[in-house]
């Protein structure tokens, strides 16, 4: 399969969803969006430590085809 799309484009132009919520290890934003051109769904993380000058990230992406 031939895909003509510039790199990362879908997902500059999709609408995600987010939710921020705390937990014992700190804060996170938690945002995510589903593959139109593409079946994939793919979600990130941003935490901030309430202790530590930290900041975690985590993406994990899913292919959701068959």
């Amino acid at each position: 399969m031939t895909l003509n799309a510039p790199d990362h484009v879908e997902l500059w132009q999709s609408v995600w969803t987010a939710s921020v919520f705390d937990h014992a290890q700190g804060t996170t934003l938690r945002a995510a969006v589903r593959g139109e051109r593409l079946p994939y769904e793919l979600t990130r993380e941003v935490s901030v430590d309430p202790h530590e000058p930290v900041v975690r990230f985590r993406f994990h992406l899913v292919h959701t085809g068959g």
